[in-house]
């Protein structure tokens, strides 16, 4: 079991949504917060309601996609707070818009986002853990990283790959014999937050809240899960498509709306 009380944990993507309400869970059972966004105010400011609290809180602002900041933000961490004992990757950013209408610049960000900044966060921690054998990652995918989503295919792209990269990673680290650390992957159904905005959801599966998704990433990492999923539905469509041919697969998502569900979001771009 990874525990919380008096560890560095360390969380991209806190300054609001799911990160802030994980730092908020991770300060309830006794961590130490180390908190990261791009947006420098809304970072303060939930560090500043952390610390209202009594908490140990160590706000930093950069960019995950800057590799640069990434790694030169790390040095600071190891000289101004110490070791991360846990890195929570939730940081991540989406763009709607069919793939050959959306601007090269939102499919360049999202690549560099979801996927280049996880993995530049990961080189510079992980290896810290690996020389003391000791640690627990989580990487926030999606259900999208586990059938793609008309509307949002290189967000959804990036998720398959953050999946493949968790995996291989995993087995990467057992293999040089730092068995002790725990990797645990999350892969949500569409939170309401602003992120998907508008969209469209089939009536059986109604968007998860913040709270519930937040609350299930901790208990994850309390009961070393390698895969977080919520609702359990999120991994019926892999079971799906390796049993059947595609053509039920299709039939699923036109029949359930979501073929078309993204396109309602606020911003889609046509």
């Amino acid at each position: 079991m990874s525990e919380f009380y008096q560890k560095n944990v360390l969380i991209t993507g806190a300054a609001h949504g799911i990160g802030k309400l994980m730092a908020e869970m991770a300060a309830d059972l006794g961590a130490n917060l180390i908190i990261s966004d791009v947006n420098a105010a809304g970072l303060e400011a939930t560090a500043a309601e952390l610390r209202r609290k009594g908490v140990k809180v160590y706000p930093y602002a950069f960019d995950i996609s800057d590799r640069e900041a990434v790694y030169a933000t790390a040095e600071r961490i190891k000289q101004e707070v110490g070791r991360v004992d846990i890195l929570i990757n939730n940081a991540g950013i989406v763009f709607t818009g069919e793939i050959l209408s959306l601007p090269d610049d939102k499919h360049r960000k999202q690549v560099e986002v979801n996927l280049m900044g996880t993995l530049w966060m990961l080189k510079a921690f992980v290896p810290d853990m690996v020389k003391r054998n000791d640690g627990h990652i989580v990487n926030v995918a999606s259900s999208a990283g586990m059938l793609a989503i008309p509307g949002m295919g290189i967000y959804s792209a990036t998720k398959h790959a953050l999946m493949g990269l968790n995996e291989a990673l995993r087995h990467e680290l057992y293999n040089c014999g730092a068995k002790n650390i725990k990797v645990t992957v999350v892969c949500p159904y569409m939170i309401k937050t602003g992120m998907f905005a508008g969209m469209k959801t089939p009536f059986y599966q109604p968007p998860l809240t913040p709270e519930a998704m937040a609350r299930g990433v901790i208990q994850g990492v309390l009961k070393n899960r390698y895969v977080v999923g919520k609702p359990f539905t999120v991994f019926l469509p892999p079971i799906v498509k390796a049993l059947f041919p595609p053509i039920v697969m299709d039939t699923i998502l036109r029949l359930s709306g979501l073929n078309k569900s993204v396109y309602y979001c606020e911003g889609f771009h046509k």
